[in-house]
Order: structure tokens, then sequence, then C-alpha cells
């Protein structure tokens, strides 16, 4: 069995649960995440304001973040 990739989780939350990920560049080695919703249950769009110093390390909090959600 190979463990899903973060693009797959990321494409399954966006899917099933219509959470939207999103990583932004703050400056040089700085990257912070929000998580979006277009369904009732989760509605609104938060971001998170702790940085991280890759995108793949925002990208991997957000999708734990968008995990306890659903």
């Amino acid at each position: 069995n190979i463990p899903p990739t973060q693009s797959l989780l990321q494409k399954w939350l966006r899917n099933i649960y219509k959470l939207h990920i999103t990583v932004y560049f703050v400056d040089v080695g700085e990257y912070e995440f929000s998580v979006g919703s277009e369904c009732n249950s989760y509605s609104g769009h938060t971001l998170f304001m702790a940085l991280y110093d890759t995108y793949e390390e925002a990208l991997e909090e957000g999708l734990k973040e968008s995990l306890k959600l659903v």
C-alpha cells in the first residue's frame, strides 16, 4: 500500500469536504496557510498566522488543520 501524497490528500479534502488549503509566500523562507470552505459545515476562511520555512511545511500543517475539521 502506497501512502497518499500531500496533493492527493489536498484533492480529497477539496472534492469531498469542499475545504481549500492555500499557501502564501510571506518573505524569503516564510510561508503561511489558510483554510477556506464552500460548504455549510465549515464556512469561512481562516488564516493561520504561524510561519513555516518551506511551502511543503506550510501545506502539511494546512492538511493537518483541515483534517481536524472533518
